[in-house]
């Protein structure tokens, strides 16, 4: 038997607000929310030039919480990380800096979107 596929259209998104993606989970947004919100950016004008990650670094902390939800206490391990990040946060030192740089990619706890200004002039970072 041959097999004949339709071809693939795109069908319209429903309006900001009324898709399942604009729902929030408490103070976080479903990860879906990000195309509603470079729709919704984009509707005022601007132009999306890309995405990327950050905060890498915290997503074990975060493992770790999951990991010992049960207890009472937090164990030396997850107080241990916590310190880390905060001397991180304090001290910004290369050695995270390089580590995170190369960890966001792959394991980013939060999405970086990128927009382009009407009219703006081409400026290099």
């Amino acid at each position: 038997r041959s097999r004949v596929r339709a071809p693939r259209t795109r069908t319209p998104a429903p309006p900001h607000g009324q898709c399942a993606c604009c729902k929030p989970l408490g103070r976080a947004r479903r990860i879906g929310a990000r195309w509603c919100a470079i729709r919704e950016i984009e509707r005022t004008g601007f132009t999306f030039q890309g995405r990327g990650s950050a905060h890498a670094l915290h997503v074990p902390y975060w493992w770790l919480k999951c990991l010992f939800w049960r207890r009472d206490d937090e164990p030396w391990l997850v107080r241990r990380y916590h310190k880390l990040l905060v001397w991180d946060l304090v001290r910004r030192p290369w050695i995270t800096r390089a580590i995170e740089a190369v960890l966001n990619p792959v394991m980013g706890k939060s999405i970086v979107l990128y927009f382009r200004k009407p009219g703006q002039a081409e400026q290099s970072l």
